[in-house]
C-alpha cells in the first residue's frame, strides 16, 4: 500500500509509481482506492474515491464474454468494498 501526507491547503496532484513485472496470458484486473482521512480527528473520513481497470490479453477474441463476467464481478466487488467503508 502507498501513502503520503497531505499539508492543509496542497492543491497539487499525487504520483505513484510501481512496476507489473509481467503481464502474462491471464488476464487481470486492479483497484485503485483512495481516500483523504483527517490524522487530527483520528482518521475521519474526509473523501474517498475508487477506479478499476482489467488486463485482458490476446485483444476481443474468444476471452470477450469471460472478460465481460470479470468486470461485472469486479463492479460488484469495488461496491461492496466502498459500502463497508461507509
Amino acid at each position: 500500500m502507498l501513502s503520503a501526507p497531505v499539508p492543509p491547503g496542497y492543491d497539487e496532484p499525487l504520483g505513484f509509481t510501481y512496476t507489473i513485472p509481467d503481464w502474462g496470458a491471464t488476464g487481470f484486473g486492479n483497484l485503485f482506492f483512495v481516500q483523504l482521512l483527517d490524522e487530527e480527528s483520528g482518521g475521519e473520513v474526509l473523501a474517498l474515491d475508487a477506479a478499476c481497470w482489467a488486463y485482458r490479453p490476446g485483444g476481443a477474441g474468444g476471452e470477450a464474454t469471460q472478460t465481460a463476467v470479470e468486470e461485472e464481478d469486479i463492479a460488484k466487488e469495488i461496491k461492496e468494498a466502498i459500502k463497508k467503508i461507509k
